[in-house]
């Protein structure tokens, strides 16, 4: 640790874990946070519902699903998206800070990672794919993985890679930067696409062939083109050249790796040799690979979080003089058993009643519906789904902030349709329109939903 930075993260480490006493489920404005007059819990936020005499009365309302959701909320069973804990967009607004980019931190959490950093000349920030903190709570308390645990962070919701990636990249939650799910509804198309990838979803043609720039895809701008130090992206050599990674890394440059020993092997050097302060982003998607394959049982799993242990133990070493090295995650992984695993199939009632496809994830479902057709959508969904979804009009998922405080821009609202499905649970949805869907309808593991397993994440710091 940088000489001078011991008490200032002393001091953050003793704050986040007041604060993370509500992070396991604690209903929302329970604790206090250090400081007593900076407590944000208690802020009174400004009451948004419907006109007297008219709930359940309004297009496409949904009574019921938004009860479910805040009695989840309320013993934990779920967590809600909030900046009231520390949580991924905080630390895409510290991370940025720290690299010299004018960012305002705005929020107490993100104040207190950003104490946590402190003034390193070289920050290096280790992105896993999938480490849910589930997984390093299975390891013993001696390891490396929790040795270095210095807070639990939420993710976002949806708790998908294309969100909370973006949320890291822009500082942003998802209302804002509009990327609301791995399958994306692009209103200039009418129809899904995975942005990641860049492509449309029913048939994998390159969105810049269908007339869709990178500034319509992502509108909002990575913080790290403002950092003011030499950054790099390492990234997997088949991501490396993607629009999203050109987006991501704000334009600065990307190397593609072959394994993950090289790329912490190229970071290691680069702290050693460099002669001004340095940005150094690594990204490793294996653990999530896995996890959605063999689900977060299996002994690969665990053998590859040993590996990366000992990755992370060769790279918090080797680093050059002045460096902070971070370690976290997009999300966790919470196994849907086959029983959960429901297909939407083309030509049923509930497919008839809607104007496109579905978007979204697995766990959080955007519909798109007829306008005649959302009194009926919500009875014939209800009827099939109601006790393992929550069904909620999007007023309702605005209301709930769940794609983050404050309403939702236009570009999001653009993107999430009518209505939104999300899981209660384990259970999943699988959606028409999707190129290999099936394969996704098998897999072990999935992630998006609500649950700890889903958005509990671990900060490691060296």
């Amino acid at each position: 640790m940088p000489a001078g930075d011991h008490d200032r993260a002393r001091r953050a480490r003793l704050s986040l874990a007041c604060r993370s006493g509500e992070s396991r489920g604690s209903p929302r404005g329970s604790g206090c946070d250090v400081g007593g007059a900076a407590c944000r819990r208690h802020r009174t936020r400004r009451a948004r519902s419907p006109a007297a005499g008219d709930a359940g009365h309004r297009t496409g309302s949904t009574v019921g699903g938004a009860d479910r959701l805040r009695r989840a909320f309320a013993t934990g069973e779920l967590l809600r998206p909030t900046d009231d804990v520390p949580n991924l967009v905080d630390l895409g607004r510290a991370v940025a800070s720290a690299s010299g980019a004018p960012v305002a931190l705005r929020t107490r959490g993100a104040e207190l990672l950003r104490d946590l950093i402190g003034e390193p000349s070289h920050l290096v920030l280790l992105l896993v794919d999938g480490l849910g903190l589930g997984l390093l709570e299975r390891r013993s308390p001696t390891s490396t993985l929790r040795r270095l645990l210095a807070t639990e962070l939420r993710s976002v919701f949806p708790s998908s890679t294309a969100s909370a990636l973006t949320s890291l990249a822009t500082g942003e939650w998802p209302a804002r930067h509009a990327v609301v799910g791995w399958w994306t509804h692009m209103p200039t198309i009418d129809a899904a696409a995975v942005l990641l990838h860049y492509q449309r979803r029913s048939d994998g043609r390159p969105l810049d062939e269908l007339g869709i720039t990178p500034a319509q895809a992502f509108p909002t701008a990575p913080l790290i083109a403002q950092a003011d130090r030499d950054t790099l992206s390492l990234l997997p050599r088949e991501f490396v050249d993607s629009p999203y990674s050109r987006y991501a890394s704000g334009g600065r440059p990307r190397r593609g790796y072959l394994t993950l020993r090289d790329a912490v092997d190229t970071v290691i050097e680069r702290t050693r040799d460099a002669r001004e302060p340095t940005f150094s982003y690594v990204y490793t998607p294996r653990i999530d690979s896995i996890a959605h394959e063999a689900g977060t049982g299996h002994p690969e799993l665990d053998s590859a979080v040993a590996e990366l242990e000992e990755v992370v133990e060769h790279l918090a070493v080797g680093l050059g003089a002045g460096s902070r090295l971070l370690v976290t995650a997009d999300h966790g992984h919470l196994d849907a058993p086959v029983g959960r695993r429901h297909p939407l199939r083309p030509g049923s009632i509930l497919d008839a009643l809607q104007r496109v496809p579905p978007s979204g994830d697995p766990r959080a479902v955007y519909f798109h519906l007829r306008p005649d057709g959302a009194a009926r959508f919500h009875d014939n969904f209800e009827g099939r789904f109601g006790n393992e979804f929550a069904l909620l009009s999007i007023e309702e998922l605005e209301e709930m902030e769940l794609l983050g405080p404050g309403p939702l821009g236009d570009e999001a609202r653009g993107r999430v349709g009518d209505a939104v499905a999300i899981s209660l649970g384990a259970s999943i949805l699988g959606m028409p329109g999707v190129t290999g869907g099936r394969a996704w309808l098998a897999f072990s593991s999935h992630h998006s939903g609500l649950t700890p397993a889903e958005m509990r994440v671990p900060l490691l710091i060296a």
